[in-house]
């Protein structure tokens, strides 16, 4: 099991998906509606979360006048957490690591919703190395027990497909150069 999956059975999801932001981002100063969008956390909960962490030392919090800017504090503590979590990037996230690198990928989407064993994406560019991707695939399949369905698509035929009504349905774009 992944340490990721370990760490949200065992707390709250909310307030991982609150810390990671911070985690990914030590050095950045975040407002509270910043952080409640990227976590998709609701306003109030985000505020009572944030007010936990800073409690714990996590995170430091600077006031200027009305507004409060939440950073992720330096210490022993936050650095044990960003090392368990930034090791625990989920199948998905090692994907779009691996496959970035392949080239002519300009584009990584993520075609409907991600379930718990596999998801969808498009790879959209030209020259896209077949084999590179299925090489990237089968390394999360082993790792993950993940799978990974494709489909690689030019940006022309995408965008004509697009236009067709022939990718209905949600989308989020995982990668783009």
């Amino acid at each position: 099991m992944e340490p990721v999956a370990i760490l949200s059975g065992l707390f709250d999801k909310k307030k991982l998906s609150v810390l990671k932001i911070f985690i990914d981002q030590p050095e950045r100063e975040l407002t509270l509606q910043e952080i409640s969008k990227s976590s998709r956390v609701s306003l109030a909960t985000t505020y009572r979360i944030l007010g936990r962490l800073v409690k714990l030392e996590l995170l430091v919090e600077r006031k200027i006048k009305h507004l409060r800017l939440y950073k992720l504090a330096p210490n022993s503590s936050t650095k044990y957490l960003a090392r368990i979590l930034e090791s625990a990037k989920s199948a998905l996230e090692e994907f779009v690591e691996l496959i970035k690198t392949v080239q002519g990928v300009e584009e990584v989407i993520l075609h409907g919703k991600q379930a718990k064993d596999r998801a969808s994406v498009l790879l959209i560019g030209s020259g896209i190395d077949g084999g590179a991707v299925q090489a990237a695939i089968q390394r999360i399949r082993d790792a993950y027990n993940f799978n990974i369905i494709q489909l690689t698509l030019d940006a022309a035929q995408y965008a004509q497909m697009q236009t067709m009504g022939l990718f209905p349905g949600e989308k989020q774009i995982l990668f783009r150069s």
